[in-house]
């Protein structure tokens, strides 16, 4: 996990994705949301521009970690189909076992425990 350390930028957000909304954002560049005229994000470029400042963008959400990986070079198993990870960090071990991915995402209050809905 060492290369998705260093230097970062952290948001935050005050809602919870939905199932529609992870897969939405596993699809770099495709809008969901053209009828939705209020809507953020509407033409698939919202998350996107993410990749104007990393490689490998990463958030928490509800009861997930989810790191996108889309040229497959730091995410083992990370292919073009499947370009990253999400994981269900919520009544596991992960948060102690890899310390320096977690510990970023408490700077919000996610204790990275329990579920997170935002702030």
């Amino acid at each position: 996990m060492a290369n998705l350390q260093g230097p970062s930028l952290i948001v935050a957000n005050d809602a919870v994705f939905t199932e529609a909304d992870f897969k939405s954002l596993a699809r770099i560049g495709q809008g969901t949301k053209l009828e939705k005229l209020a809507t953020t994000g509407r033409f698939g470029l919202g998350f996107n521009s993410t990749y104007h400042l990393t490689d490998t963008p990463s958030f928490v959400s509800g009861d997930y970690l989810v790191i996108f990986d889309p040229h497959c070079q730091s995410i083992p198993g990370a292919t073009v189909a499947q370009p990253g990870v999400r994981i269900k960090f919520t009544g596991s071990m992960l948060s102690s076992t890899f310390i320096d991915q977690f510990t970023p995402f408490k700077f919000f209050g996610c204790d990275v425990s329990n579920k997170f809905n935002g702030r």
